[in-house]
């Protein structure tokens, strides 16, 4: 698995693995906001 690879978190919920590119993506449509947990894969944080 990509290292690069990250996770995010909506509610009780985690998606992904999804790139640094559509995490920003999300970011900057509103799905996400700058305080929704994100993680990188193989991170428990």
């Amino acid at each position: 698995m990509n290292k690069t690879a990250r996770y995010y978190r909506l509610s009780t919920e985690e998606f992904g693995p999804v790139s640094a590119t559509e995490i920003k993506r999300l970011l900057t449509e509103g799905t996400l906001s700058p305080t929704d947990p994100v993680r990188a894969n193989g991170s428990t944080e």
